[in-house]
């Protein structure tokens, strides 16, 4: 309707489909002629506001994230951040993995992938594509630095389904004395990495838990 009270009936035949206009033309208009408001259905006084607007978000989150799959990963990366945050380990470390889960670290795949260098070849191997699960699980010297400590977990291939994957698996099968070791062995292996970069020698890993 406009400013004289007449109803647009041919523009609106002309812009939607037959039925759409019906439906739109069907739509009872007040006399009152009383000025547009917006209203936030989500208040009672239909103010809008971000707490209510934080309450839909999440809600429709959960709507979408219903299937079996999604619960179960939700869950299980609840128990993951739980075990990590309460690790008897330093907050070097706990910082470190959780940033390795979160794929924040500055790989060569990241960094690659930023634009910020050209190769994204594996620090240690000098042949793969150097990502979070192939530097901390998947690289031939990291394969063996797991098999060969207290551990003797076999980490090939399993990057596969991503590192933080890995890392819900470990949580729940490991006990929480060899889980924190696992922590410790993921830092000593970056930091290895990162000394390789920087300075073009490591450490050796024999003793993790004693890396600097």
């Amino acid at each position: 309707m406009d400013d004289e009270g007449f109803i647009w009936t041919d523009l609106v035949n002309s812009i939607f489909s037959e039925e759409e206009a019906a439906l739109i033309l069907s739509i009872p208009l007040s006399y009152f002629r009383t000025p547009d408001t917006l209203i936030w259905t989500k208040e009672k006084n239909g103010t809008f506001t971000t707490k209510s607007a934080y309450h839909v978000a999440h809600s429709s989150g959960e709507d979408y994230g219903t299937g079996p799959a999604s619960s179960k990963m939700d869950a299980g990366v609840k128990w993951l951040w739980k075990a990590l945050w309460k690790a008897c380990v330093p907050t070097k470390v706990k910082n470190c993995v959780w940033r390795c889960c979160t794929n924040a670290l500055p790989t060569q795949a990241n960094l690659q992938k930023r634009k910020v260098i050209t190769t994204a070849t594996c620090i240690f191997c000098k042949c793969e594509r150097e990502t979070v699960e192939h530097v901390l699980l998947e690289c031939p010297r990291s394969v063996s630095i797991w098999f060969s400590s207290s551990l003797s977990l076999r980490t090939g291939g399993m990057g596969s389904g991503g590192f933080q994957i890995w890392m819900i698996q470990m949580a729940g099968e490991l006990s929480k004395q060899s889980f924190d070791l696992a922590l410790v062995l993921i830092w000593s292996i970056r930091k290895e990495r990162n000394s390789s970069l920087w300075t073009g020698s490591g450490y050796p890993l024999s003793n993790p838990s004693m890396a600097p």
